[in-house]
């Protein structure tokens, strides 16, 4: 769905080769590191479609920032990992005279809820933020929430990603409806793509208009619309809290998974969940 036949078959020299940047592109300053970081060496089978790189960029910080005609699709990958580095190495290792600095402290422990000494630990620091990537996928909803409140501070959000909430609720996936209604939900799921990507990339990197992809990948958009709010009122069912947002990831071309569930709360009702504050 690449515009621009430059920006195809670079794409498909990533996906055969793992090269990035492509060895005939590479920048003198590499922040990556090695250059066969990346690469599939010889005997080794490309990477399989859940390794590509491109699954894990967040596009919609990508392409507003850049312009296809200007800058090809890998380039403005790179550009967009060059400065989040950067800014990263900055942070933790900030230039002469700057007192802030950001410190890092690993630990290592099963976070569940029979180990109340952990929590009681996690609670005593007061967290502001606590990321939980999809763990809630792996907990009933009861008990992951109690498991939450024994480890949040007085101002705790919490951010979490749902994967599996597909398959707790009936309606999910565009298979489960009739074959005429099936018609309705794919082409308003076409058109909200349309209508996205006009925003999310202005300058056209790539087709949002008759995407070229599984049915599976469109329908089921428009199918889990449908059904979103019934699986967020199971999961926050019984629980005394303060949503700040249960809302999808924009459609992405290059992500594997279009069903992504974002979420965040506090259990102060006092507070604003998206700012932490009151």
């Amino acid at each position: 769905n690449l515009i621009e036949p430059r920006d195809r078959v670079q794409a498909v020299r990533h996906i055969l080769t793992g090269e990035f940047p492509l060895m005939d592109d590479q920048q003198e300053k590499n922040l990556f590191a090695s250059i066969t970081m990346f690469n599939c060496n010889d005997g080794i089978s490309p990477h399989s479609a859940s390794e590509f790189m491109f699954q894990m960029m967040p596009m919609d910080a990508i392409l507003p920032q850049n312009k296809r005609k200007e800058t090809p699709f890998l380039n403005a990958i790179y550009n967009f990992l060059e400065d989040a580095i950067t800014k990263i190495f900055t942070w933790l290792s900030p230039p002469v005279g700057k007192t802030e600095a950001i410190e890092i402290y690993l630990h290592y422990q099963t976070v569940n809820n029979d180990n109340s000494e952990l929590l009681a630990s996690i609670r005593q620091l007061d967290p502001w933020t606590i990321s939980w990537s999809n763990i809630c996928d792996y907990f009933y909803p009861h008990d992951f929430h109690s498991l939450l409140r024994a480890c949040s501070g007085e101002n705790t959000v919490h951010i979490l990603t749902s994967m599996n909430w597909v398959t707790e609720v009936f309606g999910a996936h565009i298979m489960e409806y009739d074959s005429k209604i099936r018609r309705k939900i794919f082409i308003e799921a076409q058109n909200m793509i349309s209508m996205t990507g006009k925003y999310k990339d202005p300058s056209g990197y790539f087709r949002h208009t008759k995407v070229i992809a599984h049915p599976y990948n469109i329908g089921d958009m428009g199918a889990t619309l449908m059904v979103k709010d019934s699986w967020q009122d199971y999961f926050f069912k019984g629980q005394d809290l303060n949503i700040g947002e249960v809302s999808f990831v924009p459609y992405s071309h290059t992500h594997k998974t279009h069903t992504l569930l974002n979420i965040y709360f506090t259990f102060n009702k006092k507070i604003n969940a998206y700012t932490g504050y009151e």
